[in-house]
């Protein structure tokens, strides 16, 4: 028994390490900077199938954190885009995303250098829907 301890010891070592390697990337504000095209949605759990419209969808980020969120076809028919005006601000791994609603709340995170992912949650009283966006840089 007291030769199997150092094995052990150095398994659990061996798999602490590999956990540590797991990369986060920390994205600063600069990285927000940009244009942002979307490659993918999930509204409440379904995957949407991006049409000609939702494929044109992008959001545009200054220097000091305005964005402008480009959503064609949102209320109408037609591909002319609805622009929501939000306000990034990175934080590490995450960044805030601010935008003045009652319903409506964003959340923002790096996944990679040029790919982000931002959490929509709409609440209603009780009732929530939660919509994931994956954006790449263009």
């Amino acid at each position: 028994m007291k030769k199997l301890l150092p094995l052990f010891v150095c398994f659990i070592l061996i798999l602490c390490k590999k956990e540590d390697e797991i990369i986060i990337f920390e994205g600063k504000q600069s990285d927000l900077i940009g244009i942002w095209v979307l490659k993918s949605a999930n509204l409440g759990g379904i995957d949407l199938e991006l049409d000609e419209c939702r494929k044109q969808e992008t959001i545009t980020v200054n220097s000091m954190g305005d964005a402008i969120w480009k959503n064609p076809g949102l209320i109408t028919d037609s591909c002319d885009p609805v622009d929501k005006k939000l306000k990034f601000l990175a934080l590490n791994s995450n960044f805030t995303i601010e935008y003045e609603s009652e319903t409506i709340t964003y959340h923002g995170k790096f996944l990679e250098p040029g790919m982000i992912e931002i959490i929509s949650i709409f609440k209603i009283d009780e009732l929530e829907t939660k919509s994931v966006y994956i954006f790449t840089k263009k």
